[in-house]
């Protein structure tokens, strides 16, 4: 029935087959991402997140240590020398991206 439907539908089969190919590029690139350094990781999501919701991100550190695969703990660490950096503010449940520039650099030089 499936067949017979794709084939009834062209357009609704090139958006069916152009979303696998989106998923499974996202699932190679999170493979390669999941052997990055912890720093990296916690960089890539904060720019993702940018993408989503611009330079403040309603987000705990819990949640994006989720994102990017590492404790909570670690993403603070992290992030405190972000901060200290001048990249990101953090307060109470959400990050605010400072420098946007130094943030790109930093990340393509881990």
């Amino acid at each position: 029935a499936f067949r017979v439907f794709m084939a009834q539908h062209s357009e609704m089969a090139r958006l069916v087959v152009s979303k696998i190919l989106k998923l499974l590029r996202q699932s190679r690139d999170r493979q390669t991402f999941s052997r990055e350094c912890a720093e990296k990781r916690l960089l890539h999501v904060l720019l993702e997140m940018r993408k989503e919701f611009g330079d403040t991100i309603p987000m705990t550190h819990r949640e994006i240590a989720s994102m990017a695969g590492t404790s909570p703990e670690t993403c603070s660490r992290t992030f405190s020398r972000l901060a200290d950096a001048g990249l990101i503010t953090a307060h109470h449940g959400k990050f605010i991206i400072k420098n946007i520039e130094s943030m790109t650099e930093r990340l393509e030089e881990l």
